[in-house]
C-alpha cells in the first residue's frame, strides 16, 4: 500500500463517517486523488462503503 493509502485507512479507522473532502483537507491532496485512492482500496478489498453515499460510512476490512 502507498503512503497516502495508509494515511487514508488510518483516517477511516479514526472516523468511519469521514468524507472525501475532509480526507483531502487533512492530507493536503486533491479530492480527485482521494477518490482514486478510495477506489483502489475498495478494488483490493481493504475498505468498503456501507450504506448510501450520504449517511453511509467506511469499513476497514483488512
Amino acid at each position: 500500500m502507498q503512503e497516502q493509502e495508509e494515511a487514508i485507512v488510518e483516517l477511516i479507522q479514526a472516523n468511519p463517517y469521514i468524507s472525501r473532502k475532509e480526507i483531502a483537507r487533512q492530507l493536503d491532496i486533491h479530492e480527485s486523488s482521494v477518490k482514486r485512492r478510495l477506489a483502489s482500496l475498495q478494488e483490493r478489498n481493504v475498505i468498503r462503503r456501507v450504506g448510501a453515499a450520504k449517511g453511509g460510512y467506511w469499513q476497514v476490512i483488512k
